[in-house]
């Protein structure tokens, strides 16, 4: 009998030590890749809220949105005219602004480089184990703000970095 043509079940179809390695090494491979990327030692740092299961959504992700903290234009942005006009100079402005900004992060984030005649966001997409991870990194009149996130998928991934940038905009202190 030629080897591997013996019928299923035959002790010929076992597998061999090294496949049995083989096997082992792969799945030992994705755990080390998952372990680095956890604590940012590899591609990219897998962010603290990903933890758990990844969002799937980017609806998910703004739904998960804490409402605005600050009521002010906080001082850092009101020395610059441009960041006042995105983020709103009163607070109903700026509860109006940061809502629309909740909604639509990503393209928000996209309108405000376009706003501050900024360079178009860098986007870092890497694929981990059950989804992505996304960072973005904007230049703003405060310095380059970067945010990452993670997400069943490149949208939602870019969802969660582009919130998290949303966010730390309108809180500066």
């Amino acid at each position: 009998m030629i080897a591997g043509n013996a019928p299923p079940g035959a002790v010929d179809d076992a597998p061999t030590a090294p496949e049995l390695e083989a096997a082992a090494d792969r799945e030992n491979g994705k755990t080390i890749a998952l372990a680095h990327l956890k604590r940012g030692t590899g591609r990219a740092a897998v962010p603290p809220h990903a933890e758990g299961p990844l969002m799937s959504s980017p609806a998910e992700v703004t739904a998960s949105a804490p409402p605005l903290a600050h009521t002010e234009v906080p001082a850092q942005v009101r020395e610059h005219a441009a960041l006042v006009a995105a983020l709103g100079g009163t607070p109903t402005e700026r509860a109006k602004k940061y809502r629309n900004a909740v909604k639509s992060p990503t393209a928000w984030i996209n309108n405000l480089a376009a706003v501050l005649h900024s360079d178009a966001p860098e986007v870092d997409t890497t694929s981990i184990e059950g989804g992505y991870t996304a960072t973005i990194t904007i230049n703003t009149p405060v310095g380059a703000v970067v945010g990452s996130g993670a997400g069943t998928n490149q949208k939602t991934a870019r969802a969660v970095a582009s919130l998290g940038i949303v966010l730390h905009l309108f809180s500066l202190t």
